[in-house]
This record gives C-alpha cells, sequence and structure tokens, in this order.
C-alpha cells in the first residue's frame, strides 16, 4: 500500500509541475494555508459521503 501512496504523492507533484511549469509553487501568490484548508474541507466531505454511501449499502445487504 506504501507503494501505491507513494505513487500517488508523485502523480500529483507531476501534475503540478506540468499544470505550474515548475516544481517549487512557494512563490506563486497563492495563500496555501487558506487552499489547503479549502481542500481539506473537500476531502472530508467527499470521503464522508463515500463512507455513508458504504454503510448504507452494508445496511442493506444486512437487512436482506
Amino acid at each position: 500500500m506504501n507503494k501505491q501512496i507513494t505513487r500517488l504523492v508523485e502523480h500529483r507533484l507531476e501534475f503540478g509541475a506540468k499544470k505550474y511549469g515548475k516544481e517549487n509553487m512557494t512563490s506563486d501568490g497563492r495563500d496555501f494555508i487558506e487552499e489547503s484548508l479549502e481542500e481539506i474541507l473537500d476531502g472530508m466531505i467527499y470521503i464522508a459521503g463515500r463512507i455513508i454511501e458504504l454503510k448504507e449499502q452494508n445496511n442493506d445487504k444486512i437487512k436482506e
């Protein structure tokens, strides 16, 4: 699993380098603290929704 996580991180870094034309984005003017908070909150919403879906599917299977 660690190798899969490493590959995902590497792909995101490559994506960012292609999108922004450089690897180090610390000086592009964005507020990385605010952007990080927004991204983390979005991720929490997505994963919570998916967990709820999976729990509902499991409960439906148990009831059958």
